[in-house]
């Protein structure tokens, strides 16, 4: 349930045939709905049953005229998450709504596969993405099995994920049409789900085998509503060629277009919503070109792919900033700047001016702001000087001019910051020790609880 995209769809993460025992309907092999709806009778389960949004013809012939009687009077009720982490399997599903123009993201941090891994891809820290409902990035899945070597290894590879691949070199090597000669094994470091972002971190060793060994780690923030930051990171002392794939749905037609201090890969045009990418480091540069998709087994499409690649000599970042397209709005402007040791990003999306600080265990002063943390995410109005929110990960101390300052008595994995005319709304980690001074405001809502102020300007410390 919570892995279906938007549109209805299941991405096709791994091997996948579309193979079934018997055809009890007529839908693509994908849409696993037809099974929600049969679960929804089974188990009374109104989420299961919104999720597939009507009785499916499988169902009828599972389960016999009379069960659907019991579909009909079952209640359809929205998923209490809309964010979902299953850390066994190693998938993490970020949303930020059930309705059919949700974004949505998908990445896989899991274990390579089970037993000889035969049905695996080398998909380590791969993400599937829909904007505003619309499927743009995908996995290319999976064509055959014993047709040909040669394509059969190509769609399990890195090269062929949403993903970062070495050297041209896949995170795990295929041996034969079901085994694995190396194995990656990929950990997840963070999850952190709440109203405004979801934040993940992961990282595999895929690469360690390399002779100048290399570590590979993911970090993805979502700012609900609005946009996903990854931040990619190579660790290693020696010269590699780095490439980050991007892997199109069919028919998408992603172009390039320079912009100052950027360049901006964009498939929004005036009928569809589609995404924008922006993409840093030292000395990347975007190529396009067309690869295969594979939407059912046996069948193939040609699909576009661009990759953002650099070689690199030791440690290496890269920051993609990927934005939903919204039609007949005007494009996104992103730059980069550098202060120091931190890399600082504007981002100008609809009435908003964002400002991005990214930073590892020091204070950066930027504009109006002071900050320790990590990331540090600030929003303001194009029609206000006042910060409205700010979403700050792996830190202890922020400031905004004299107005608003916080403080916690140790490093905190989050502080999310919404600024109203008389109260300023923060969610933390619990159980912790917080001074917050505040300028005009009478309130401070703490992790739900409606604290005052007094006057305004005094300073208040409370535990969380």
């Amino acid at each position: 349930m919570y892995i279906t995209r938007p549109d209805g769809t299941t991405p096709l993460f791994g091997d996948d045939d579309g193979g079934r025992l018997v055809m009890l309907d007529d839908r693509l092999p994908n849409d696993f709905r037809s099974s929600l709806a049969t679960g929804a009778v089974m188990f009374e389960r109104p989420d299961y049953k919104y999720v597939a949004e009507g009785l499916s013809e499988e169902t009828l012939w599972l389960m016999g005229a009379d069960r659907l009687r019991t579909f009909d009077q079952l209640p359809a009720r929205e998923p209490d998450q809309m964010s979902r982490a299953f850390p066994n399997g190693g998938y993490y599903v970020m949303r930020d709504s059930w309705s059919p123009t949700a974004n949505y993201l998908l990445v896989d941090s899991g274990p390579h596969g089970t037993l000889n891994c035969g049905h695996a891809h080398a998909d380590a820290l791969g993400i599937d993405l829909s904007a505003l409902g619309h499927t743009m990035l995908i996995d290319p899945g999976t064509y055959t099995y014993t047709g040909t070597l040669q394509l059969r290894d190509y769609f399990r590879t890195s090269m062929a994920h949403n993903t970062l691949s070495i050297d041209s070199e896949s995170s795990s090597v295929p041996k034969n049409a079901f085994s694995w000669r190396q194995i990656a094994r990929p950990a997840a470091k963070s999850w952190i789900s709440q109203k405004r972002f979801d934040y993940f971190a992961g990282e595999h060793d895929g690469y360690k085998r390399l002779t100048s060994p290399a570590v590979h780690s993911r970090e993805i923030l979502f700012l609900k509503g609005d946009y996903w930051i990854i931040r990619d990171l190579v660790k290693t002392t020696g010269t590699h060629y780095c490439d980050l794939r991007f892997h199109f749905v069919p028919n998408s037609n992603p172009v390039l277009e320079p912009k100052k201090n950027s360049s901006m890969l964009t498939t929004q045009n005036a009928f569809a919503p589609g995404i924008s990418i922006f993409a840093y480091s030292e000395n990347g540069k975007w190529n396009c070109d067309h690869g295969w998709v594979s939407p059912c087994y046996g069948d193939l499409v040609t699909a576009p792919v661009c990759s953002y690649a650099q070689t690199i000599e030791g440690v290496q970042e890269f920051v993609s900033v990927i934005l939903p397209g919204h039609p007949n709005r005007r494009a996104p402007v992103a730059s980069e700047a550098r202060i120091g040791n931190a890399k600082i990003y504007r981002i100008s999306s609809g009435d908003a001016s964002d400002l991005l600080v990214l930073s590892k265990r020091g204070t950066v002063e930027i504009d109006r702001f002071q900050t320790d943390f990590d990331w540090s995410w600030m929003r303001q109005k194009s029609n206000s000087s006042d910060l409205h929110e700010a979403v700050l990960l792996s830190g202890r101390r922020f400031s905004f001019d004299d107005r608003f300052l916080l403080e916690a008595g140790g490093r905190l994995n989050y502080i999310s910051l919404t600024f109203f005319d008389d109260e300023v709304r923060i969610g933390t980690d619990p159980n912790v020790s917080l001074t917050i001074r505040c300028k005009g405001k009478q309130f401070v809502v703490l992790n739900g609880k409606r604290l005052r102020l007094g006057q305004p300007g005094i300073s208040f410390e409370s535990d969380a």
